[in-house]
């Protein structure tokens, strides 16, 4: 299956046989790098639904429950963040893909080291390591050239503005997955993380971290301020 992509309904069937192992395989001997798994398994991205088909087999209880919850809990976030002075008291965009974007607002990154250096990611690149918001007919051969440099891991890329978005893709390496939708997007994106089995981005960790605790229930390392945001909004329900 690493040659061909067709006839699809085999393709995805062979894939579903084989999710285990490949779960197996990409977290044996410590994490494989993107690139290595990219190569052994091409099919997870060049062909639609692999990602999250391997992610029901690793966690199937959470497969649907960003759209199941999404609708409800970002009207308790965009009064969380009014509340909080980050969203204007009247404000037009108070939709389900507002919330998302309000996230690293609310959300701040941690101060990290890599080697012997500190790291203080501001909000704005905490938003595009998030959600990267382009302008409509941005170059998007450029556009991968240059996050494969300087965002080589996973993230949302929205063609539009702050208000109207037009188009929505995960990236991945340097592989861009149209979706349908914003959530979609974000849905996917996340999904990518546990079947590459790579760590969250540093620059926007407790975001993704809010979306696996809060949304997706499933358990794992939960910052202080993940727990405050988490039980604040759960109080507004």
């Amino acid at each position: 299956m690493k040659v061909n992509r067709y006839p699809v309904s085999q393709v995805e069937d062979y894939m579903n046989q084989t999710a285990l192992h490949r779960g197996k395989w990409i977290r044996s001997n410590g994490s494989k790098s993107l690139p290595e798994i990219l190569t052994e398994f091409p099919r997870l991205l060049d062909n639609p639904g692999m990602i999250s088909q391997d992610f029901q087999q690793l966690h199937p209880e959470a497969v649907g429950k960003l759209f199941q919850n999404w609708a409800t809990m970002s009207d308790q976030i965009l009064t969380y963040a009014q509340r909080e002075g980050k969203l204007p008291l009247v404000f037009d965009d108070m939709t389900p893909g507002r919330a998302l974007k309000v996230l690293p607002t609310l959300l701040p990154p941690s101060v990290y080291r890599v080697g012997g250096k500190v790291h203080r990611p501001t909000i704005e690149e905490s938003r595009e390591s998030f959600i990267n918001i382009q302008p409509v007919g941005t170059n998007m051969v450029q556009y991968l050239q240059t996050a494969e440099r300087t965002q080589p891991f996973p993230h949302i890329l929205c063609l539009g503005d702050d208000m109207t978005t037009c188009q929505t893709f995960t990236i991945v390496s340097d592989n861009a997955i149209e979706t349908d939708t914003l959530l979609g997007a974000v849905d996917l994106c996340f999904k990518a993380f546990f079947v590459f089995d790579l760590n969250y981005t540093k620059q926007c960790l407790p975001t993704w971290e809010f979306i696996q605790q809060a949304v997706y229930n499933i358990d794992g390392h939960e910052s202080s301020n993940v727990k405050f945001m988490r039980t604040s909004i759960a109080a507004l329900a």
